[in-house]
Parts: C-alpha cells; structure tokens; sequence
C-alpha cells in the first residue's frame, strides 16, 4: 500500500482542504481518496460526497456533448433539480439534454371501436413491434391535412377522430408516441380527395399495436378470433383492402411470448410473410378484394450505404431482394399470378435529435399519398349541399 506523507493525513483529518482540493490532489497523484477510506481518514459519506461533487463537476466539461451529460446523469441517478439549484446546468442546456416526453393517449381511443363501415377501401397499417406504423400512420394523416387530400369523419368513430388528433399533434410538436396499447385495434374514418378531378375515396385507416399482429404469427382463424374478434371482422370485411406492411430495416429479429410467457426470436419478415399467407389461405388474396400491397421500409433515411449517405428509392428494390429474398418473391408472385399492385416505398416521419425531437419531412408521406391516389377507386364528389354553399358561396 502507497504510504503518502504524513502532514497530508493529518491535514485532511483536521479540515485543512475543502472538497474541491481534495478533489485535485487526487486527480495529481498526491493522495488516493480510496485508499484514505480504507484506513479510515476518510468516512465513507465523506468519500460520496466527493463522489458526487466529481459527477458535478464532469457535467461542467464543455467536451462533452449533451448526450454524453445525459448519459451521465441517467446512469448515476443524478437528481437534475439539484444539478439545477447548483448551477452545474442551467435551464436552457437541459432543454439540450433531456429526452422529450413521449405523447399519450387518452383511453377514448381504444374503447368502443365501431364495426367497420362499408362501402370504403380499408387501408391496414401492420408490423411488428416499433415497426414504425404508428409514425407512417402519423404522416399520412399530416400530410393529408397539410395538402387538404384527406378529410377525417369524426363523427361515425369518435375514438378515430380522437386518435387521428393527437397524432397530429404529436407531429407538429416534433414528439414521438406512447407505444400503442397491447391489445389495440382502431380505425379511422375519412375521404381522400381529389380536387383536380373532383373526385373522393371514402377509406377507412386501421392501426393495431405490434402485440396484436404478433400475436397472429402460426395462428389459425379461430383462435385469432377468439382474442380478437374486431381483427377478423375487419380483415373479412367486404370492403376492397390496401395493406402496408411494415419493415423496420434496423430490426432483424422480434420476441415473440407463447401461452406460458416464454419469450422466443422470430424473424420480422417471417411475421410478414405470415400475414401474407394467413390472406392467401383465406382466399382474400384476389384481385377484387386486395387492391394493393405495400412493403414500407422504415427509418429508411438512416440507412447506411457508404456510396449514398443520403438514401434514395434506387437502392430500396436491391436491398429489399437482396435480404429479404423470400418476402420479395412472394409480393412479386402475388402481383404475377392475382394481379394485386405491388410496391415498395421507404419512409421516415422526419430527422431525429438525440432527443428524439425531428421536424416532419413530407417527403416521404407525399410518396405513400400519391401510391394510395393511384390505388384507390375514387367516384365523383358529392354536389355541394346547403351549409357548403354558405361557407363556400364560390
């Protein structure tokens, strides 16, 4: 054991150095403030204390960067209102650091789902698990807004009017979302316009959480039925169907639970695939009732292609058939043998901070509008009635 000078121990004993002294003759090598501990110069609250203050101290570094302090106080179970009171952060630094809230929402959402309403193309979001629907679902809406292509009936399902809302919302705040409800299915109502032909599509818009669709994988209808009910009677509605399937390209493999809670990988495009066949062996797999089906590609803006950093369409076919050759080739047999549009298209809600606060990018929501414009059936616009004649007297 490294013996330090005598008049050092009996300086610290006798309160000769405040902490921050301490503090550098440990950083200088002239004493260890662990070793002190040991045989007892220091109490072991002394040495917390010092501890901490350290911690303190390294959020003062202007090396590191806001992620790096945020790290830091996560992992340490700093209290930030101290760090605060203390002036090692101020507030607009840990408006820097800190993660946004994630947006919730209300219970009115999930409860008291209507049946599907006819005489609509059905539009299905799936995937898995942070699969990335929630987000495409959240940009086609904006987008729609935005351009005026999409008009959202509130009143035939109030919980999809409500959902449609805070999604919204959600985005023109750049904030993420509350991973959807386990046992969540919801749907919205709405009509795709068409001004230049002056034409309408009424559509209805379904999201369900990752845990519903996971839950399908190697079911059969009766058992799917018996937990969700809602599910089959959307998915054998009589209404014409366009699906997205989406692909989170990050994620290779998801966990799957079995009836005793046992977690076990699947792979993500082998619960797409599942999906596929579930329709096939159901005889839904036609023309007239599958209008089209869509392989989203999420999070495709941060894919890293070392020729492209800032990825386009061009490489999303090669890398679609090149790593997910299976998927790929039962989408194209499909299209072949049933004559169902097929298409691939990525997606991204917008660049991301390290806060995961972004700033919507449209661009890839005009994408998957324009697919659906292309898809959809549309008929002639209702003539205007006596309450659009006041509000619109052109």
């Amino acid at each position: 054991m490294a013996k330090f000078e005598v008049n050092y121990e009996e300086k610290i004993k006798a309160g000769a150095f405040d902490n921050f002294q301490l503090l550098k003759l440990d950083d200088d090598g002239k004493i260890n403030l662990q070793q002190l501990r040991l045989v007892g110069v220091l109490s072991q609250e002394k040495l917390e204390e010092l501890n901490k203050l350290r911690l303190h101290l390294s959020l003062t570094n202007r090396d590191l960067s806001f992620e790096e302090k945020w790290q830091k106080i996560e992992e340490n179970n700093l209290d930030v209102e101290e760090l605060r009171s203390l002036g090692v952060i101020n507030d607009a630094e840990l408006d820097q650091m800190k993660p946004l809230p994630l947006v919730d929402f209300p219970n009115d959402v999930w409860e008291k789902v209507p049946p599907v309403q006819p005489n609509r193309t059905d539009i299905f979001v799936v995937g898995g698990v942070s699969s990335g629907k929630t987000c495409f679902l959240a940009g086609l809406l904006e987008y729609g807004n935005r351009t005026g292509k999409l008009f959202v009936d509130r009143i035939t399902n109030p919980g999809g009017g409500i959902y449609e809302d805070q999604l919204r919302i959600a985005v023109d705040e750049g904030r993420l979302f509350q991973g959807t409800p386990t046992d969540a299915i919801q749907y919205i109502c709405a009509d795709m316009k068409d001004e230049a032909n002056k034409s309408e599509s009424p559509i209805n818009i379904f999201d369900m959480s990752g845990e519903v669709f996971q839950f399908c994988f190697a079911k059969s209808k009766s058992e799917i039925a018996e937990l969700y009910p809602s599910f089959i009677e959307y998915i054998f509605s009589d209404n014409p169907k366009v699906f997205f399937l989406a692909l989170n390209w990050k994620v290779k493999k998801m966990e799957m639970k079995n009836q005793e809670g046992q977690g076990f990988p699947v792979f993500q495009s082998s619960l797409l695939d599942n999906i596929l066949e579930f329709l096939r062996h159901h005889e839904l797999i036609k023309k007239e009732k599958i209008k089209a089906i869509c392989l989203l590609v999420t999070q495709w803006d941060q894919y890293p292609d070392p020729k492209n950093p800032n990825p386009t369409d061009d490489g999303l076919d090669d890398f679609i058939s090149n790593n997910y050759r299976q998927l790929f080739k039962r989408l194209m047999e499909y299209e072949e043998r049933y004559g169902i549009k097929f298409k691939i298209l990525p997606y991204s809600l917008g660049t991301f901070d390290r806060r995961n606060y972004y700033t919507f990018e449209e661009t890839y929501s005009k994408k998957a509008t324009d697919f659906l414009m292309k898809t959809v059936p549309f008929i002639e616009a209702r003539k205007k009635g006596f309450i659009d004649k006041i509000f619109n007297k052109d």
